[in-house]
């Protein structure tokens, strides 16, 4: 599946319609699009759904999960 991975540079700032992007975490392309995202901002990647992991409501890919410190 592709997903849009939202950059260090982006995380804690407020989207368009009011929600937070969170750093390394995992976008659909539709999920982005109603957030008011410029995709051209986000590194796009394929990743297995069965790759990915929720914690507190964002997703993030199960093989960044040491390099978000």
């Amino acid at each position: 599946m592709n997903y849009y991975k939202v950059p260090k540079q982006m995380d804690n700032k407020r989207t368009a319609n009011g929600t937070i992007f969170v750093a390394g975490e995992l976008l659909t392309e539709k999920q982005a699009l109603k957030m008011g995202a410029n995709l051209d901002v986000f590194e796009r990647t394929e990743l297995s759904q069965r790759k990915t992991y929720w914690f507190f409501g964002a997703r993030f890919a199960m093989n960044d999960i040491n390099q978000l410190n």
